[in-house]
């Protein structure tokens, strides 16, 4: 029996697409964060500014790579469902 994907199975699954690539970029500036506050912390005193201008850049270029993956994602899903399922 093949299974129909609903409108409310694609919204929780591209919810937990988001949630998954979030999470992990979160994981990531929480590492570099805490690093950067580490090495501030030792010999050397680094300063880190961060200009908001450079945080925007990478909102941004984050959110495109976030659409284009979701994007290309759900065409190649689409693609094996449909050689799995046309015979």
């Amino acid at each position: 029996m093949i299974k129909v994907d609903t409108e409310k199975d694609k919204k929780s699954n591209l919810f937990q697409e988001i949630f998954d690539a979030l999470f992990i970029m979160i994981i990531c500036f929480a590492t570099l964060l805490t690093a950067m506050i580490l090495k501030g912390g030792t010999v050397g005193k680094s300063v880190y500014i961060v200009h908001i201008t450079t945080l925007a850049i990478a909102i941004l270029g984050f959110g495109v790579y976030l659409f284009f993956i979701l994007k290309r994602s759900e065409k190649e899903l689409k693609g094996i469902v449909s050689e799995l399922y046309s015979s």
